[in-house]
């Protein structure tokens, strides 16, 4: 089997075969999901989308804030107090609350958004904000920049 396709590997019709199949394969399963840019959409708010990505984060949050509380028993809370569901109507009461902002030209500022980093105290050395702290803290947790701070701007905003 393995010699006859050595044999037929120089074959235009085979090379044309072949790239055929590639060419479905992309297509089948998706040019983003091949590049890993696919989004999963749980739910739509007006015009706006919360992903699979965002709910699990909000999730894990929410139940590490439990396990801290409770330790062991952390899951049995979860599910009793049915967090899954209190977390995805948080995040759909948050982007309401976001159309809302939107509506009435609210924005967060720059220098808002500075004095709220400046005043986290885990970007702090010697009681002073650090910028290198700062990026290293959220390269330790995976977190990219751009999409802390406007996760940011949005809790400033939620706020006003």
């Amino acid at each position: 089997m393995i010699q006859e396709l050595r044999e037929y590997s120089n074959n235009l019709f085979f090379k044309l075969l072949m790239g055929v199949i590639a060419v479905t394969f992309v297509f089948s399963f998706g040019v983003g999901g091949f590049f890993g840019d696919q989004k999963e959409v749980v739910a739509k708010v007006n015009d706006r989308e919360i992903l699979l990505k965002e709910y699990r984060e909000a999730y894990q949050n929410r139940l590490r804030i439990l396990e801290q509380q409770f330790g062991e028993n952390a899951e049995q809370f979860a599910e009793q107090f049915n967090l899954r569901q209190q977390v995805f109507n948080q995040l759909i009461d948050r982007y309401l609350l976001l159309t809302d902002a939107d509506e009435f030209n609210l924005i967060a500022t720059d220098l808002e958004l500075q004095d709220f980093i400046k005043k986290q105290p885990f970007f702090h050395q010697n009681g002073q904000f650090d910028y290198e702290t700062y990026e290293m803290v959220l390269k330790q947790n995976r977190i990219v920049r751009y999409e802390y701070e406007n996760s940011l701007r949005e809790d400033i905003l939620l706020s006003k």
